[in-house]
């Protein structure tokens, strides 16, 4: 069993080093051209997320141990974010809007599938239980993103094209990238000498780089995306499951 190396409860060296990178990050997005309208509210509520399940591990995991904390042995997994970060950056150069994306898509699959083999890493051992707790927040967190204005609303013609998209997505986008980039780079990264918080920095700032030029997603992006990935981190490392960044991510992916 791995173990991440200190316990997930709320130190005054650790938080600071958080505020600090949240702050920055919050101000290069507020300064970038990248989203035109209610940069506040999203920074706001990414902000209050984040607080609240500080305040969350301080209450109420003081009395619970983490499930995050015993990782179970998962290979060389962070090996796997490296390469999928490296696709992501290749493909998003490559492809066009007039690509058929699902050809490299099942390709990047296939050939996900051999590197997850070759660095023996199992998506079963990967933490996927959840409480309604965390079901009933990703919902909550979901609602004040949407509702912010950030995004419009995706038209679906009926229901079995909307059912057809959700499992497309959950395999080729949303899910996927919640378990390399929470998954393999937590379980990767737990190996080393780096801290919770250092390592979802790390986790977020690859996660934003690798929609560095896809659909038209440049430099000014990546603030946007760091603190997404981020929050998703979060999530994880608080609720010790994937399923919760998986359900926000897949709602406001699909929304």
């Amino acid at each position: 069993m791995l173990k991440i190396k200190e316990k997930l409860t709320i130190d005054y060296k650790n938080l600071l080093v958080e505020v600090i990178f949240i702050s920055i990050i919050s101000i290069l997005l507020y300064k970038s051209n990248f989203i035109y309208s209610n940069k506040i509210k999203y920074i706001a509520v990414i902000i209050l997320s984040i607080v609240l399940m500080n305040l969350y591990t301080i209450l109420v995991e003081k009395k619970y141990k983490y499930n995050i904390m015993t990782l179970k042995e998962n290979g060389n997994s962070f090996w796997i974010v490296i390469y999928y970060t490296v696709v992501c950056l290749i493909g998003n150069k490559l492809l066009t809007n007039n690509t058929n994306i699902w050809i490299p898509y099942i390709l990047n699959l296939l050939l996900l599938f051999i590197v997850f083999r070759i660095c023996k890493t199992k998506l079963k051992n990967f933490n996927y239980k959840t409480t309604f707790f965390w079901i009933i927040a990703m919902l909550i967190i979901a609602y004040f993103l949407l509702n912010i204005g950030l995004k419009s609303r995706s038209n679906y013609q009926n229901i079995a094209n909307f059912l057809v998209i959700v499992i497309a997505n959950f395999i080729s986008n949303y899910g996927l990238e919640e378990v390399v980039y929470r998954g393999c780079a937590f379980n990767g990264l737990s190996k080393t000498k780096l801290n919770y918080i250092q390592i979802n920095i790390i986790q977020s700032l690859l996660f934003a780089f690798s929609h560095l030029g896809g659909f038209g997603h440049n430099i000014n992006s990546l603030p946007y995306y760091i603190l997404f990935g981020y929050l998703f981190g979060k999530i994880y490392a608080t609720s010790g499951s994937l399923t919760p960044g998986i359900l926000l991510h897949g709602i406001f992916n699909m929304y």
